[in-house]
């Protein structure tokens, strides 16, 4: 019987192979660089555009107040509050320091807002590179959101609004790449400190944040505090030390900034219709919303609601199939993270981003 001889290997065949492999490699390597060109692109005309609205646009009543009433003196930035056009006082306090050496300059009050708004985008640059893994949705998400006319706008105008941003948007950044890259245990106070300087920029910015910062803090503190330390001890310890501790350090430093107002602040009942505090904020941070005084705003609000809901729905009943074959690629942490698409992006993804944005350019 004739033995069987070895399969001789067939010349240049693995050579193929290897050329073939190769060239989806190289054409993905190709599209990453295409798509994050086009993400620095995107980056670069919003912060441009940003920078040429704050130089050519005209002064506005808001900044001219801020600047006749606040923006001249460090003490009567610190210790004076009037609304409605009232006080933003960090704004006003930087504004101080540009009127002593930049004065000579037309636009001169808008220096400290363009240059946080400038922060401002890169933060929000920095978070979507971070946890959105489609490079599509990378830069359709940073597009959408930098360009976004409303937030465009506070962003470079001589008020508090774009420290506002860009100290939240900072801290957000913060803790997601702390989550990425958990720091010992040991590193806590700097952890505390950082926080604790968020919420003093930003609240102590603009007052009307303290909705959004106090969801920041409640979350940072409830699901992440002891996830961001790599020895961390268990979490009956560590919660009450992140909580107590943000606590004080933020307090302490606003009651520093606000001592000379918080009492003018709230015994201004003449600029409140003569309601109390607590009734007016109600008022504008609530009933302002979900109470809307024509009907174009009540569809507008409830039409955004709803087309969120709408995607959202669309959004987890996609991702909830897989229990019915026992396959499961949904994790809980990648839903508080915002990582999705887990895999390449398909048409449902796609209808969903899409349901998204609908909602959110409706709103506007």
């Amino acid at each position: 019987m004739k033995k069987n001889s070895p399969t001789k290997p067939i010349p240049g065949l693995a050579a193929d192979k290897n050329r073939a492999a190769a060239v989806p490699a190289q054409s993905n390597k190709a599209a990453k660089w295409w798509w994050l060109g086009l993400f620095l692109l995107v980056l670069a005309a919003g912060i441009g555009l940003k920078i040429f609205k704050g130089y050519a646009s005209g002064i506005t009543y808001d900044e001219a107040f801020t600047y006749a009433n606040f923006g001249q003196d460090v003490a009567a930035a610190l210790n004076y509050y009037r609304n409605p056009n009232n006080n933003h006082v960090i704004n006003s306090l930087l504004i101080c320091v540009v009127n002593k050496y930049f004065h000579n300059y037309e636009h001169f009050i808008r220096i400290p807002s363009v240059i946080s708004g400038v922060l401002f985008s890169l933060a929000l640059a920095v978070i979507v590179w971070q946890v959105i893994r489609s490079n599509m949705l990378k830069v359709v998400i940073l597009a959408a959101v930098t360009l976004n006319a409303f937030a465009f706008d506070l962003s470079f105008l001589a008020r508090g609004y774009s420290h506002a941003l860009a100290a939240i948007y900072w801290g957000i950044a913060l803790v997601i790449w702390l989550l990425k890259h958990p720091t010992r245990y040991r590193n806590w106070p700097i952890v505390l400190v950082a926080l604790a300087a968020v919420n003093l920029v930003a609240f102590g910015s603009m007052l009307s944040c303290f909705w959004v910062l106090a969801g920041f803090n409640l979350v940072v503190v409830l699901v992440y505090s002891s996830r961001i330390y790599q020895d961390g001890p268990p979490q009956r310890y560590n919660l009450p030390l992140h909580a107590l501790g943000i606590t004080a350090l933020s307090g302490a430093a606003l009651f520093a900034l606000y001592h000379g107002l918080y009492r003018q602040i709230l015994a201004a009942k003449e600029s409140f219709g003569n309601y109390p505090f607590g009734v007016y904020m109600k008022q504008l941070l609530w009933d302002n919303m979900i109470n809307p005084q024509s009907y174009l705003r009540w569809f507008t609000f409830y039409g955004l609601i709803g087309l969120i809901a709408v995607g959202l729905a669309f959004y987890a009943r996609y991702k909830l199939q897989p229990f019915k074959t026992g396959k499961m690629r949904f994790h809980i942490p990648d839903l508080i993270w915002m990582k999705f698409p887990p895999e390449p992006l398909k048409s449902t993804e796609l209808k969903f981003t899409w349901w998204i944005i609908a909602g959110v350019s409706f709103s506007n």
